[in-house]
């Protein structure tokens, strides 16, 4: 459940005088809270619309960059302070949306006010998600959910794309459902499916779903130790939607087996290929023949140097980006590299660097379901 802070706003303007101070630009707000104490600031969660009148920030710049500071770490959607005025310092580094209401406004009302709205968009929310589920699910789109779908923003005919996040970690899934900040020029309808968080997007652009990867990545990938974006080729109807979806599943799937933070569908190439034969005993033999004597080592001497050639490989033979990636010494990269070459046979030229990087694509890809 959530809404834009300008939606919010715009609601409730109708019956409270409130005025912004900064860009409205923000996380959607999930919740609205009374918070005094700066301490509790960061205990609030992202999407966390703050009211204050300032008890215990009023004259006292020190405790208010405190709150500013928890609130901004904590994703916040934004605060309001009753009855006072922010600092001019504080307005250009608050990091967060800021507003002020007049001394003498009836808080509970207020609040009561922004709670109504928010149940009311939850509900609509949860509508749309089930109508998005049932076309994903029954590969069509039913008249009911094409005429719901309509009323809200996504009309039969439009220019969707779906982006599918993949959390890098499974354990940190539960709490990855954190609505990234708007993307200006999309809308865009978000729900968890299967093991994913799916994103159905409607956007004119590579470009506009480019930016919308890097706020989904500084969003949810902080939650989930990087995760990883999938994006599908544009599709110019709701009835697409399932094969867009079975790209986006695709290019993320790619995007985690690569270890790359994006991929779009459209620059999967040779890995759509890799996929149709990954499960093929043929496969299995394919790398068991140039990484298995690697692997062999590996779990008799409690080495690492698989790990070690993937992380040379991906940073493109970049013995410094290696070592940066991994956290050691270049010298360590170039010992294990040069160790590799002499006591395994692997070769860095044409053409056994592309029978190499085939074999780590396929060895990376059976850890991805």
């Amino acid at each position: 459940m959530s809404a834009s802070v300008i939606e919010l706003i715009s609601f409730i303007k109708e019956k409270h005088s409130i005025a912004s101070v900064s860009s409205p630009d923000g996380y959607p707000v999930r919740w609205i809270y009374q918070l005094e104490d700066p301490s509790a600031a960061g205990s609030l969660g992202a999407g966390a619309l703050v009211v204050t009148t300032g008890l215990m920030t009023k004259d006292n710049p020190e405790a208010l960059g405190k709150m500013l500071t928890g609130l901004r770490d904590a994703r916040a959607a934004g605060l309001i302070l009753v009855g006072g005025s922010f600092p001019p310092e504080t307005v250009g580094s608050a990091g967060i949306p800021l507003f002020t209401m007049p001394a003498g406004t009836d808080i509970a009302s207020l609040m009561y006010d922004c709670c109504h709205f928010l149940t009311r968009q939850e509900a609509k929310e949860l509508t749309v998600v089930k109508a998005f589920k049932s076309v994903l699910m029954n590969g069509v789109v039913s008249d009911g959910a094409a005429r719901y779908l309509e009323q809200h923003g996504y009309p039969a005919m439009s220019k969707y794309r779906v982006m599918c996040f993949r959390p890098g970690s499974s354990q940190t899934h539960a709490q990855s459902m954190v609505e990234p900040p708007p993307t200006p020029g999309t809308r865009s309808c978000m729900f968890r499916y299967a093991d994913t968080i799916l994103f159905v997007v409607c956007a004119d652009s590579q470009s506009k779903c480019g930016e919308m990867a890097e706020n989904i990545h500084m969003t949810l990938g902080t939650l989930s130790d990087g995760g990883f974006v999938g994006i599908s080729d544009m599709f110019t109807s709701l009835d697409s939607l399932p094969t867009a979806y079975r790209q986006a599943v695709s290019a993320s799937k790619t995007a985690a087996a690569a270890r790359t933070g994006t991929v779009f569908y459209n620059g999967v190439g040779l890995f759509t290929l890799l996929r149709s034969v990954q499960d093929s005993r043929e496969a299995d033999e394919y790398v068991s023949g140039i990484l298995g004597q690697i692997k062999s080592h590996d779990a008799a001497e409690h080495t690492d140097l698989l790990k070690t050639l993937k992380a040379y490989m991906r940073c493109g033979g970049s013995v410094q980006e290696a070592a940066d990636m991994l956290g050691i010494h270049r010298n360590t990269v170039n010992n294990k590299i040069r160790f590799i070459k002499e006591h395994f046979g692997i070769a860095f030229d044409y053409p056994g660097i592309t029978s190499l990087s085939v074999a780590i694509a396929l060895d990376d890809m059976k850890g991805v379901k």
